[in-house]
């Protein structure tokens, strides 16, 4: 079985796989690879794939600016905390293939708004669509299971900010 190296990465970064198998390493985790399975690597988390089957997905790469962070943030704090930065969870969620054409949608626009970098909004833009591909992956798989944090409780927010 071939490995590619390990390594890690300055940006967030969703793995979406259609189709094939494997094993995707995280942080020195094994995780099979399944078809409809979406992994979510946060920045600085050590991964690589071990090549078993052709694959086929999508990879999202994302800047941690388009995340956010802030603690005091309902959406920033959510998506960072909850869905990359979630270390009482597993790093990926299950979407029945059902689910396929309205991501792949999502997809499509956020592949197409990618070229209107010099439009009016186009950070604001793609926040909204990278959330609403996080939200219905959350919607079709049923969630991730794991306390979810609330940045509006203040010992959620303390825990946040020392996470």
């Amino acid at each position: 079985m071939e490995t590619d190296r390990f390594h890690m990465h300055g940006f967030y970064e969703i793995v979406w796989f259609k189709d094939g198998g494997g094993v995707h390493h995280i942080d020195f985790n094994d995780y099979p690879v399944e078809p409809g399975r979406i992994f979510f690597v946060s920045v600085g988390q050590v991964h690589s794939f071990a090549a078993c089957r052709e694959r086929e997905g999508v990879v999202i790469k994302i800047c941690p600016e388009l995340i956010g962070g802030d603690c005091g943030s309902s959406d920033g704090g959510y998506l960072r905390f909850n869905v990359f930065d979630a270390t009482d969870s597993l790093p990926y969620c299950d979407v029945p293939k059902e689910g396929f054409p309205l991501l792949d949608s999502l997809v499509a626009a956020i592949e197409e708004e990618l070229k209107q970098d010099t439009a009016i909004g186009h950070k604001e833009y793609l926040q909204s669509l990278l959330r609403m591909f996080l939200i219905t992956v959350q919607r079709q798989s049923g969630g991730r299971q794991h306390s979810v944090m609330n940045p509006a409780r203040n010992s959620h927010r303390s825990f946040l900010a020392f996470r």
